[in-house]
């Protein structure tokens, strides 16, 4: 019977090789981080760590695989050791070390100011993130207040927690990550304010001959 998200799976020995622990038949559709004890879905365009029940979602749901379809492969990674139930409970992997196998490499951005662990891939995310937290260090220390990196999360291309990659190692699969527009953000933000008090000015003129039209229409009714 397959395995329900409630239940634990089945505990395994450390493991030095994760790619060999994982029989032939499941290879095209899992993988195993030995490491950090993660299963990792394969079968999707974008690999990402997934739990056994979230794996027979997949199966049964999005790829329609009927139970003769997936119960060898299920029952061939039986016993790999995978203790998160939910992804949000996912081992968090620190910055700096080598990408992990399998999952994406992502261009992305980390905040620079103090102690803050911000990063994101979004430009404008980033972007937004120092003007509202970090304004005053923003003008003090006359910095953009990030830098770009390498990102990772276990949750493919939508991350709640990204890790920090170094390029070692890395198989040709990772893009450099492009360098940020020139114009400092905060131009930018000053151009936005500009159009705004141009377009609520334009606003008032179009009130203000409006009142006027409508004060020379009375005057015309006496």
């Amino acid at each position: 019977m397959a395995e329900s998200e409630g239940q634990l799976p089945t505990a395994a020995p450390a493991i030095t090789n994760p790619l060999a622990t994982v029989p032939a038949l499941a290879r095209p559709h899992v993988d195993y981080d030995g490491e950090y004890k993660v299963l990792l879905c394969v079968k999707c365009e974008v690999p990402h760590a997934a739990t056994r029940a979230r794996l027979l979602h997949h199966w049964r749901g999005e790829y329609k695989m009927k139970k003769p379809q997936y119960k060898p492969i299920f029952d061939c990674i039986a016993n790999l050791e995978a203790p998160a139930q939910r992804i949000e409970n996912l081992p968090r992997v620190p910055d700096g070390f080598p990408a992990r196998r399998r999952l994406p490499i992502l261009n992305g951005y980390k905040c620079t100011f103090g102690n803050c662990m911000f990063r994101t891939t979004g430009f404008e995310n980033m972007k937004r993130h120092t003007c509202m937290e970090h304004r005053i260090e923003r003008r003090r220390e006359a910095t953009p207040g990030y830098t770009c990196v390498s990102l990772q999360t276990w949750q493919g291309l939508r991350g709640q927690h990204y890790w920090i990659v170094t390029d070692e190692n890395i198989d040709g699969n990772c893009s450099p990550v492009p360098d940020p527009p020139q114009q400092d953000w905060m131009e930018r933000v000053t151009e936005l304010e500009s159009a705004r008090q141009r377009r609520q000015h334009e606003a008032l003129n179009v009130l203000t001959q409006g009142q006027v039209w409508q004060l020379n229409n009375s005057a015309d009714t006496y």
